[in-house]
């Protein structure tokens, strides 16, 4: 997980490992922090879970993931996978920055 627990005088912050963000700004109670961080935790597993929901189309969803030249994406794998949860699942897994764009777009298509 990005976030940790850092102790400081007077207490503790929760700290985002790859930005530095605090998220409190004074510092807090151990419990506090455990329990800040928890919450942090479980946002971030529910984002990850709804990402690709929205796509109701799995054939297009899939071949978006097809056209997407990314080191972190098996396509033979991809190619076996039969069915929209499955896909969503092998996504969560192998996340990829160049997927996350080519999401930005899809986005913009589905919103409109």
């Amino acid at each position: 997980m990005p976030y940790e627990i850092k102790p400081v005088a007077g207490g503790y912050f929760v700290v985002n490992k790859e930005t530095g963000k605090r998220y409190s700004f004074d510092p807090i109670d151990k419990s506090k922090a455990e329990a800040q961080l928890r919450v942090l935790e479980r946002a971030m597993e529910r984002e990850k879970a709804d990402r690709f929901e929205k796509y109701t189309d799995f054939e297009t969803l899939k071949n978006t993931v097809l056209n997407v030249k990314c080191r972190k994406i098996n396509l033979l794998e991809v190619e076996a996978i039969k069915t929209k949860k499955e896909l969503i699942k092998y996504l969560n897994e192998n996340d990829c920055p160049v997927l996350r764009r080519q999401e930005a777009l899809l986005e913009s298509i589905y919103n409109k």
